[in-house]
């Protein structure tokens, strides 16, 4: 299954509240015109006595590629936070843009844009942009997104949170590939903090395409003494 080959992988949450499930998604810009596919990202987090030790996220997203520049997807998040039964967190539009086909220059770039409405009224809803760029060298692929979250709402944040979001990974076969993922979450931006008051995670990941079921799964752990001891991910995507 052609796709834009998207690396959704177990990553940290950029934001202070527990992580939703489309938040561990990295894209990478590639948009393969006329695929339609159905997503589906199930997160679960292991910690060290912070609150979201125990927390389950699903998401569940339709995904559809316009053309080569423009795919449109609407998503909704259903959430499981400790003590708490499930509930539907958000609903949200995004879209990403990629102005040049890959291969184009010497460094692949695309942009995105995703607006999260909460379900809660005493909960902010969110506006994401990132800047998608890959390089690849052969079989190894290097994936980064540069987030950006503003929070709008009468319970809103002030400040503009950001994090990075990198993988390299190297292809075995389409079926398989094995990486290293690495993301953070610096905070706002004119109060990063210290590098143990932030949030960082690396562990492996493992990824592939079986006919039209593409998969990523794997772990990753927590750096510092803000982070998470370890988040769990499974993503699967089905095109048609």
């Amino acid at each position: 299954m052609e796709r834009k080959k998207r690396v959704s992988l177990f990553l940290l949450a950029l934001a202070a509240s527990p992580a939703a499930a489309d938040d561990f998604i990295i894209d990478a810009p590639r948009i393969a015109a006329g695929e339609r596919t159905l997503e589906a990202d199930y997160t679960y987090y292991a910690g060290h006595g912070r609150d979201e030790n125990g927390y389950f996220g699903q998401h569940y997203a339709v995904n559809y590629a316009v053309s080569e520049q423009w795919e449109t997807s609407f998503l909704g998040e259903f959430e499981n936070e400790p003590g708490n039964a499930p509930y539907a967190s958000h609903i949200e539009w995004q879209n990403i843009f990629v102005p040049f086909r890959p291969g184009t220059w010497w460094l692949d770039v695309g942009g995105e844009i995703e607006i999260d409405q909460s379900t809660k009224a005493q909960v902010p809803s969110v506006v994401q942009t990132k800047l998608l760029l890959e390089k690849d060298f052969g079989k190894v692929s290097n994936v980064a997104n540069i987030v950006f979250d503003r929070s709008y709402g009468p319970h809103a944040e002030s400040g503009l949170d950001t994090g990075l979001l990198w993988i390299t990974s190297y292809s075995f076969r389409d079926e398989f590939s094995l990486g290293v993922q690495y993301s953070n979450d610096l905070g706002v931006l004119d109060r990063t903090g210290s590098f143990n008051s932030q949030e960082h995670v690396l562990g492996p990941v493992a990824q592939g395409e079986i006919g039209k079921l593409s998969y990523i799964t794997g772990v990753l752990f927590g750096l510092t003494s803000n982070s998470p001891g370890a988040v769990l991910r499974l993503d699967m995507e089905y095109g048609f």
